[in-house]
C-alpha cells in the first residue's frame, strides 16, 4: 500500500511543489488506480484537484479519502471546500461544524460565510469563532458582517450585541473622517452600531466593553466637531458607566478625567485621575445619551436617503447641511463647495459655504462668497478639530 514515503507518490508531491500540478495530479491518479487504499493519495489527489479548480474532482477524490479516513481533520478540511467549491455551501458549514474549534476551522468557515450570505442558526458557534477570528485579524467589515448575520439569529445574546456595536464602529472607523464620502451600506454599518449598543443596554448594560466602544466614539466625534454637535454629555454619560464597571481601569480614568479636563473643571479631573473619584449625579445622567444617539441615527438616515437619491446638486447640499449639523465642518464645506460648482448661480449653495466658513473665522473668504465673488479655486480647508 503506497505511503507518504513511496517514490511514485514523493515524485507527485515533488511535482506539485516546482510548479506542475498537472503532472502531479496524472501521478497522483495512476497511484491511486493501483493501490485505491491510501488515503494519503486520495487526500493528495483530492487538494492537486482543488488547485487546478476541478472541484467535482476534488470532491471525489477526497470523499475517497473521508471513507477510508474519517477521523482525519485535514480530510474533513479538505472535503469542506471541496462541497463549497461545488456549490454546497451549507453542507460545507455542516461539515466544518463537526470539527475540533481550531483556527484552521474558523478560517475555512470565514472563507465560506464571506462568500455566501447564508442564515444557519443552527452553526451560530461555528460563526462565532470565523467572526471572531477575522476581529482578530482586524478584517472588521467582513467580522461585522457575522456578527450582524448572529444578531438577527440571536437578539436576545448580550455578548454577540456588544461584538457587533465594536465591530461596526470599526469597520466605520470610530471618527467620521471619511464621512462625507461614506457609501449607504458605510451610513448603514454605523446605524446598525447604534441599534447594535441600545439591544446590548437593554440585555447586559454592566459590560464594560459595551461603554468604551460607543462613549470613545463619542468622544471622538465631539472632538471632532469642536464641540458644534453636542455630543460631550453623552460621551461623558457613556465614559462615565465605563468607569463606574472598571474603577481600576487607567484609560478609563484618564477618558473620564479628560471630560473633566474639556469643561475646565481641573481639580475634578486630577481626582479622577488619580483615583479619588468616580463621578456622579447631574451632567452625567442617561437622557442625553439617548437624546443624542435618536438625533444621531435621524442625522444618518438622512444622509443614506440623499445619499441613495440619484446625483444631484440639491442632495449634495442636503448631505452637507446634515454634516454640518453633526458639527462637521470641513466634510460640509466640501460637500457645498461640490453643489456650488455644479451649479455656481444657486445662492443657497454659496451662502451654506460661506455659513461653514464664519464658524471657523476665515471671514475674509466667507465674504467673497457672500458677495459673490470667487474666493478660491479650490474647496476650502477648514479645520475640523484633530
Amino acid at each position: 500500500m503506497p505511503t507518504d514515503t513511496s517514490p511514485l507518490f514523493e515524485s507527485a508531491l515533488a511535482a506539485w511543489k516546482d510548479g506542475r500540478p498537472a503532472e502531479a495530479r496524472a501521478l497522483l491518479a495512476e497511484l491511486a488506480d493501483e493501490n485505491p487504499d491510501s488515503p494519503d493519495v486520495w487526500l493528495a489527489l483530492g487538494r492537486v484537484c482543488l488547485h487546478l479548480g476541478d472541484g467535482m474532482a476534488a470532491f471525489a477524490a477526497l470523499s475517497e479519502a473521508a471513507i477510508l479516513d474519517p477521523a482525519r481533520p485535514q480530510i474533513a478540511l479538505a472535503l469542506a471546500e471541496a462541497r463549497w467549491r461545488t456549490g454546497d455551501a451549507p453542507g460545507a458549514l455542516t461539515l466544518l461544524a463537526g470539527l475540533p474549534p481550531t483556527d484552521e476551522v474558523a478560517a475555512a468557515a470565514a472563507a465560506v460565510l464571506t462568500s455566501h450570505d447564508i442564515d444557519m442558526p443552527e452553526l451560530a458557534e461555528l460563526m462565532r469563532r470565523a467572526a471572531d477570528l477575522l476581529a482578530r485579524r482586524q478584517d472588521w467589515t467582513n467580522a461585522a458582517a457575522i456578527f450582524h448575520r448572529l444578531a438577527l439569529s440571536r437578539p436576545d445574546d448580550p455578548v454577540i450585541q456588544s461584538d457587533l456595536l465594536a465591530a461596526e464602529l470599526t469597520a466605520s472607523g470610530l471618527v467620521f473622517q471619511d464621512v462625507a464620502v461614506m457609501s449607504p451600506p458605510q451610513l448603514v454599518r454605523l446605524r446598525r452600531a447604534i441599534a447594535a449598543f441600545r439591544a446590548s443596554c437593554r440585555l447586559d448594560p454592566k459590560r464594560p466593553a459595551l461603554w468604551n466602544n460607543i462613549g470613545t466614539m463619542l468622544a471622538h466625534l465631539e472632538s471632532r466637531s469642536q464641540g458644534q454637535i453636542g455630543a460631550k454629555a453623552a460621551a461623558a454619560h457613556c465614559l462615565t458607566r465605563w468607569l463606574a464597571l472598571e474603577p481600576d481601569n487607567r484609560a478609563a480614568r484618564a477618558a473620564v478625567a479628560d471630560i473633566f479636563y474639556s469643561r475646565r473643571r481641573m481639580d475634578q479631573a486630577a481626582a479622577v485621575h488619580f483615583g479619588r473619584l468616580i463621578p456622579s449625579g447631574p451632567g452625567w445622567e442617561e437622557q442625553p445619551l439617548e437624546d443624542f444617539l435618536e438625533r444621531l441615527d435621524a442625522t444618518l438616515a438622512d444622509i443614506e436617503h440623499h445619499l441613495a437619491a440619484p446625483p444631484s446638486a440639491q442632495a449634495i447640499s442636503a448631505i452637507g447641511h446634515a454634516l454640518a449639523g453633526l458639527g462637521l465642518s470641513k466634510e460640509a464645506s466640501a460637500m457645498f463647495h461640490r453643489a456650488h460648482q455644479a451649479q455656481p448661480l444657486d445662492p443657497g449653495h454659496r451662502v451654506a459655504l460661506a455659513d461653514m466658513l464664519v464658524r471657523h473665522r476665515l471671514l475674509n473668504d466667507a465674504a467673497a462668497f457672500y458677495a459673490g465673488r470667487p474666493a478660491v479655486a479650490y474647496p476650502p480647508v477648514v479645520a475640523s478639530g484633530p
